[in-house]
Order: structure tokens, then sequence, then C-alpha cells
């Protein structure tokens, strides 16, 4: 189960999801997506992966049995269009939960983050629930005292560090990154795919290249060739066409991107 974490607010979550007409988006209307795009300065190619996740969340909404795989995962696909997410292999906060209970204290229940009552809210886990699945949320406040409470050099700290081994620094960052910019963290399962690889697609290439770069070198233990391809997203999308935007510059390839 490859995990990563997604510094994202509540109200980010509403307002680039949740509040979204599922029904006018299966009738092909997109306006309220075009304009959150616009809003936030997406780029073209991450408007029309922005479109397609929405036309698969809506028309895949119903055929899921929990929020957790319905919702929560394309929460955190949409949120990697939008701004650097975490990689953190296989160490996902629901399975330290498991673990140690008392974690969930700095958790927030999605019942308590959805502002729609609605048939969206099915069956809800709050944790990761599947090889692609959304998972716990942590709020701002409780990023802040979970930093805090690491610093005191107490369980906590030695709990994560027990948990995370030398990971505990990719997680800090995630934390921190949170913090400095007033964000919640969401962890979800399946977003990057074990074997590091590269698609072709586009949505694909956008995600991966918004994560953040040291935690998947530091997460892959593959030896990198020049030209080799070495990552992918789980995920198999074609790309809207989103009329009136003008494509202004050439994308550069994700290799370039990475390695310089």
């Amino acid at each position: 189960m490859n995990c990563s974490y997604h510094p994202i607010s509540e109200k980010e979550i509403n307002e680039w999801y949740c509040d979204l007409k599922f029904q006018s988006i299966l009738d092909h209307v997109y306006y309220e997506i075009v304009k959150n795009g616009r809003r936030f300065n997406l780029k073209e190619e991450s408007l029309k992966s922005y479109v397609e996740i929405m036309k698969m969340a809506a028309k895949n909404a119903q055929s899921k049995n929990n929020f957790d795989e319905a919702h929560a995962y394309n929460i955190a696909l949409v949120q990697g269009l939008f701004r650097k997410y975490f990689y953190l292999k296989d160490f996902s906060f629901s399975k330290l939960i498991d673990k140690k209970s008392y974690f969930e204290r700095y958790t927030k229940k999605w019942q308590e983050i959805v502002k729609q009552e609605k048939d969206r809210l099915l069956k809800v886990n709050n944790k990761i629930s599947g090889e692609k699945s959304g998972g716990i949320y942590i709020p701002y406040n409780k990023v802040i005292e979970l930093l805090q409470d690491y610093a005191k050099k107490g369980s906590v700290q030695d709990d994560l560090n027990a948990f995370f081994g030398e990971r505990i620094t990719i997680f800090l960052s995630s934390l921190e990154y949170a913090k400095s910019n007033n964000l919640g963290i969401l962890e979800a399962a399946g977003i990057i795919n074990k074997d590091f690889l590269v698609s072709s697609n586009e949505v694909s290439d956008i995600i991966i290249g918004n994560c953040d770069t040291q935690s998947l070198q530091f997460g892959s233990q593959i030896k990198i060739a020049k030209h080799e391809i070495v990552r992918e997203i789980m995920l198999d999308l074609p790309i809207a066409k989103i009329p009136e935007i003008e494509q202004k510059e050439e994308k550069k390839s994700l290799w370039k991107k990475l390695f310089g």
C-alpha cells in the first residue's frame, strides 16, 4: 500500500469537490469546475484533468461501498492538481492509529468536514479502506498540536519515530508545510504506483509532478538510469476538451522537471 499525505484545508475540500453538483457534471455542465480552476490559476492541462477526475467521481459515486473510496480518494487526486503533496510509501496514519489508538485524537471525522448532506456521505470509515482510498484527515489545529506534542520528546515522539523510522523527516515536512500554509493533511492510498513509473497519461503526469521530489526519491529503491521512466499514477483517464483555454507553453517533460 503506497501512501501519500495531501495538504488541503476543510474549506478547499468543500469548494474543490464536495460543493460541486454531481448531477450537473453527469449532464456535461462543467462551469463550476472551470470557475474553480481559473480562480486558483490552474494551468490548462491541470484544468482538463480536474474535469476528468470530477467526471469519474460523479459517474462512480454509487459504485463504491464507502465515502473513503468513493470520494476521499478523489479529493486527494484533486489536491494533487493544486499543490504539493508528500509520498510516504506504506506508512499510513490509519495503520498507526490501529497500533496506537490515542493518535485518533489528532484527526477529524469526515462527517464533521463535509457540508453537503446528500448520499455522498455513504458509509464512512474515516480510515484507509482499500488499495485506492482516502484516509484520515488531520485538521490545521491538530497539525499544530501534533507538531507541538512531538517537540516535547515524550510518547508522541517515541511512537512516531518508531512507526515512521527514517521517514519521520518526510512526515514532519508534510506537517510543517501544512502548518506554514494554514492547511490540514489528508491521507490517501494508491495515488502513486508501487513501481514509481510515469505513464504517458496527462492526468498522471500532472499529479505526479506535484509530489514532493525529496519524499518521492527517498521512497524509491530503484536505481535510476538516464532515460529510465521512473513513476506512474494508478489512473487511466482521457483528457476533456475545455473551451476558451489557450495553451500558452509547451509542458516540460517530467524528467526535466525532476532532474534538470
